[in-house]
């Protein structure tokens, strides 16, 4: 892994995260368009990036879209870094659910800093010691990498690892191309935090490849007794035995729920009228 970017990288990663932070909501418009132009000409780099908050992130954009992103924009998708900046204040405990390679884990951790603490929950084995090694190059010791998957039981099954990690997932009819699998045991939410010992919950961000609302119902008790901030993925395609007592769960503990747009802008969440296969819900507790 080379620490000296080539030039060009070095010159456009520059500037292209410079107008990428003149708007924190959302990706500048038009940078996108002319990033993935630019892709095609520039060579990959694997190294090191320090994003603007101070966190050192190992990048290579010969692997991953999220690293690319990251290097070029210092970001992956804005508008949830900006929203989980929102509630992750000094001191907070979260979780980050499918941490793939861990850009949110890590920037939860800048935040909350030495005071609060991290889990990161990564099954695919290789992708989980990636962030073993951002973790230590950052040198937090509130970061906590746990690989396996979170859902609603504890129970033995088999992970499905797709082409690109992003598309791996419990369900093998979410990945696109399975490349391997790996058997492990899954953890609830409730039960990660009493093994933990976890006095308390601030903010949860899941995305499990339509495993979410599963997620969200192995927390139970934490969300009736922390009632931390959520935000996760939603598909249009999950079973309603799924999501319709993740929604009640929600509802009871008197979450308000709403679509949190690529913008960043927050809509009205009705999963009954999706435009898309698939949103970000933004779940805000009572009081916020």
């Amino acid at each position: 892994m080379t620490h000296n970017p080539p030039a060009s990288v070095r010159l456009v990663a520059g500037l292209t995260r410079w107008i990428q932070g003149f708007s924190p909501r959302e990706r500048v418009r038009g940078l996108t368009r002319v990033l993935n132009q630019a892709k095609r000409l520039l060579p990959d780099y694997a190294g090191e990036v320090q994003l603007r908050d101070g966190t050192r992130f190992a990048v290579d954009t010969g692997a991953q879209a999220v690293d690319f992103w990251v290097l070029y924009t210092g970001d992956f998708e804005p508008a949830i870094t900006w929203m989980l900046k929102q509630h992750t204040r000094p001191g907070a405990y979260c979780l980050d659910i499918g941490a793939n390679i861990g850009h949110y884990a890590l920037r939860m951790a800048t935040w909350s800093g030495a005071q609060g603490k991290v889990a990161a929950f990564e099954p695919d084995p290789a992708v989980a010691e990636r962030i073993r090694r951002n973790v230590a190059a950052n040198r937090y010791a509130h970061v906590e990498v746990v690989a396996t998957a979170v859902s609603d039981q504890e129970e033995e099954r088999t992970f499905y690892i797709g082409h690109k990690s992003i598309y791996s997932a419990l369900d093998a009819g979410q990945v696109q191309q399975v490349t391997g699998q790996v058997r492990l045991t899954t953890v609830t939410i409730d039960g990660y935090l009493e093994r933990a010992g976890w006095p308390r919950l601030d903010v949860v961000k899941i995305d499990t490849q339509g495993n979410d609302c599963r997620c969200i119902l192995g927390g139970r008790e934490a969300i009736r007794r922390f009632h931390p901030f959520i935000i996760f993925e939603y598909e249009a395609a999950t079973p309603p035995e799924q999501a319709i007592p993740a929604f009640e769960l929600l509802r009871s503990q008197g979450y308000r729920l709403q679509t949190l747009t690529p913008r960043g802008r927050l809509l009205p969440f009705n999963p009954d009228q999706l435009g898309s296969a698939y949103v970000d819900v933004a779940c805000f507790p009572p009081g916020r």
